[in-house]
């Protein structure tokens, strides 16, 4: 079983990132900023490819976006406004992660991640397109509390909730996290609601957005993607999947997002694990990263780990963090729960003080305790094998609503 635990160490390494440079393109073009003077020149056009004067351009804090959110500082780092021919000229941070917005009466663009396009060294004009607004009402079900506020991820985008509950605003294209601001009675509390995908021309209404106070909502799959929520906000969070064929075997597993009768809710992950009927030891597994590759999250705060599940077979829940791999002898050893999975859809709960290490491995004999091992947590998988299942079966997991419960956004901040 060592080669798991080989192939996760080589996940763990790899490289996931992506730029989303939706209607950017870059024009050599007299721009200002030559020689290294660190400000972005850029000329904003309509969908119509024609020149937007008095355009909000915004530079946004992408770096620190969830810390200047939860610390009520402002995300916004820059701000300039083109002129009659719908130029601009704006300053970037000096290093760090940074989106531009812009915005217009009708239409708009988040460039993220803009840094890693920009260069300073290059006298160049950079052209953006903007495309119309996308439109989102409905109404915020808080779990407690009042939700006040609702902030769209790694943007300047925000809107008041209403007495009644009802929220409405316009947004430019992309999928965002949604963060809620909630009065819970100790002041004002940010938490981690649902993911949203805003589509160009597209109005939304009716939606109910889920702001849990109690629990962060890793992932509800309401977009997609392979990200989660909590991912979209703090960076990686990454589903993925890996299989025994390192090691001869030919287990397979493959992961698809699916709706209608076939989903608990609007959309749900669905993992076909089929184990090798000629392997003695055969596996597979699927799971997420908590947030960027490599890094801890600190999970003493951690009551249960709660999701949607339904399903065939058995599969096994762990709790990856490097710290057991360290214990010599102890290679894929992991603090874990076993869930046969329900025929219907049922609410699991998972507590941590549930989840254990098997005896006879050596971290179990060492005394390692889940308070230990909590705050080097990595990576969430759901993993099976045998002798839970048997050498050719097909296990099938339908999973939704995937919750850390009790935990509180501030402990991902980095």
């Amino acid at each position: 079983m060592s080669n798991q635990a080989k192939l996760i160490l080589c996940i763990l390494t790899a490289s996931l990132t992506g730029v989303l440079l939706a209607g950017c393109t870059a024009n050599v073009a007299g721009g200002t900023d030559y020689p290294n003077t660190r400000t972005v020149a850029g000329v904003v056009h309509s969908s119509a490819d024609i020149p937007v004067p008095g355009a909000k351009v915004k530079i946004i804090d992408d770096a620190n976006w969830l810390s200047d959110v939860v610390t009520g500082k402002s995300v916004v780092l820059d701000s300039a406004t083109c002129d009659k021919s719908g130029v601009f000229s704006i300053k970037p941070p000096a290093s760090g992660a940074w989106n531009i917005q812009i915005d217009s009466k009708d239409e708009g663009l988040l460039a993220r991640k803009f840094n890693e396009q920009y260069d300073s060294a290059k006298d160049t004009t950079y052209k953006f397109n903007l495309k119309s607004y996308a439109t989102l009402s409905g109404t915020v079900q808080p779990d407690a509390g009042t939700a006040q506020l609702l902030l769209l991820s790694g943007s300047g985008y925000q809107a008041p909730v209403n007495a009644d509950k009802s929220f409405s605003f316009a947004a430019a294209e992309g999928a965002y996290a949604m963060i809620s601001g909630t009065e819970t009675g100790g002041g004002q509390q940010r938490c981690l609601a649902a993911s949203v995908q805003m589509n160009a021309g597209a109005s939304v209404t009716g939606q109910t957005i889920v702001a849990p106070v109690n629990r962060i909502l890793v992932d509800d799959f309401t977009v997609g993607g392979f990200v989660t929520n909590l991912g979209r906000l703090i960076g990686g969070g990454w589903w993925y999947d890996v299989n025994d064929s390192a090691s001869g075997s030919q287990s397979t597993i493959s992961l698809g997002v699916v709706s209608g009768a076939e989903a608990y809710a609007g959309q749900s992950l669905h993992a076909v694990y089929a184990l090798d009927p000629q392997s003695a030891d055969p596996w597979a597994l699927m799971g997420f990263f908590l947030g960027k590759d490599s890094t801890n999250y600190d999970l003493s705060s951690l009551t249960s780990l709660s999701f949607m599940a339904r399903g065939t077979g058995t599969v096994e829940i762990r709790f990856y963090s490097r710290m057991m791999d360290s214990i010599n002898g102890n290679t894929f050893q992991q603090f874990a729960y076993v869930l046969p999975l329900p025929a219907a859809w049922t609410k699991v709960i998972v507590p941590v003080d549930s989840v254990k290490l098997p005896s006879s491995c050596p971290a179990a004999q060492q005394g390692i305790t889940w308070a230990q091992v909590a705050p080097t947590v990595q990576i969430i998988y759901f993993t099976a094998y045998t002798p839970q299942n048997n050498p050719g079966d097909t296990i099938n997991l339908w999973l939704d609503d995937v919750s850390l419960d009790g935990m509180k956004l501030e402990t991902f901040v980095k």
